[in-house]
């Protein structure tokens, strides 16, 4: 198999766009030709499995059901850690029940960045030593409770109206991706008043205090318009195209494999672009032969639940062997995303996350 001629870099990154707003609700319609079968019923980050009538790829990030004794299946989460005054997302993977998840995502939160991640200039939110005393979601709100450590091992973090802010919204990120969260609140020892250690829970870090209800701030979120996953490689074929929605998340998957069918161990090198203003997430899969997909033709739509999108391009660029494709999203309650990929087989997947009403 030949090398593809214009090497693009390996970075995996996690960015997040800001549009804001708000969209109504809508019902599910028909699938498009590109789509494997009818949308999933408004399925969670933890979904029982991808659209029917598809082919559950092995950890392609839809969840296939657990066996009877088995463990369930990994979940992509998205935490958040901190670089300088911003917020950036960060990839998690959890192996727990659907009604789990949301606790995990905590944990993972309250874990903070990985060593590498650390090394690339990324910081904890919240104190490490923090416990996680329980996730309950009921009514649209999600009620996170955490031990005293939260506010009594703040200087870990280094306490200030910056840092203070980005745990308060990141815990509401992280929380807002679940289906059913609508709004997010924290209690300290079970409550969200009265005091810890001789420190007052509402006054939280001393700086912004603790609100009755947590929101998020999409001026404290990294930004960035271009993303790119995979190294060069020649003579791939696009297999398949998935999509999948429920209110916090939108996925696209695209499937790849090898001249003969054979599954390729290599993810291409892969550039995805968000134009803010347009509201265009475009896919450019370089070292493409061919696709075995039907086309979509421009201006088809495709309506999954609260998600409009519509496709703006789908070709096979013959000169540099790329596959490129192009939607346009409407997700006005949207507030980032991220490309990244899953191996044997090569998946390119791109996630745009959604919070709140």
């Amino acid at each position: 198999m030949g090398r593809y001629r214009y090497p693009v870099p390996v970075v995996l990154m996690a960015v997040l766009l800001i549009l804001g707003g708000c969209l109504s609700g809508s019902s599910g319609q028909p699938p498009g030709p590109g789509q494997e079968g009818p949308p999933p019923q408004s399925p969670g980050v933890g979904e029982t499995g991808p659209p029917q009538g598809s082919t559950p790829p092995a950890g392609g990030g839809e969840r296939p059901p657990g066996g009877p004794g088995q463990p369930p299946a990994p979940v992509p989460v998205v935490v958040f850690s901190a670089r300088e005054t911003k917020l950036e997302p960060v990839l998690r993977s959890v192996a727990v029940p659907e009604d789990g998840c949301p606790a995990a995502a905590v944990q993972a939160l309250v874990a903070g960045p990985t060593a590498v991640e650390k090394k690339s200039g990324l910081g904890p939110v919240l104190p490490a030593s923090t416990r996680v005393l329980g996730v309950k979601v009921a009514d649209g709100v999600a009620v996170v409770d955490l031990s005293r450590e939260v506010i009594t091992r703040a200087s870990e973090i280094g306490a200030s109206s910056t840092t203070e802010a980005l745990a308060l919204n990141a815990l509401y990120f992280t929380l807002a991706q679940f289906r059913g969260v609508e709004k997010v609140k924290l209690l300290v020892e079970g409550k969200n008043r009265g005091a810890v250690d001789g420190m007052r829970i509402e006054d939280f870090w001393g700086h912004i205090g603790l609100p009755d209800c947590l929101s998020g701030s999409p001026s404290l979120l990294d930004v960035s318009p271009r993303q790119e996953v995979g190294e060069p490689i020649d003579g791939l074929w696009l297999a398949s195209v998935r999509w999948s929605a429920h209110p916090g998340l939108f996925r696209l998957v695209f499937q790849l494999e090898g001249p003969e069918g054979e599954t390729s161990p290599i993810i291409p090198a892969t550039v995805a672009t968000y134009s803010a203003t347009a509201r265009v997430i475009g896919i450019t899969i370089n070292g493409v032969r061919g696709t075995k997909v039907a086309a979509l033709a421009p201006g088809q739509k495709v309506q999954l639940g609260d998600w409009r999108a519509e496709v703006v391009r789908w070709d096979t660029l013959e000169d540099d062997r790329a596959y490129a494709f192009s939607l346009a999203l409407r997700p006005v309650r949207a507030y980032g995303w991220r490309l990244w990929s899953l191996a044997d087989p090569a998946r390119i997947i791109v996630d745009v996350f959604a919070c709140g009403p």
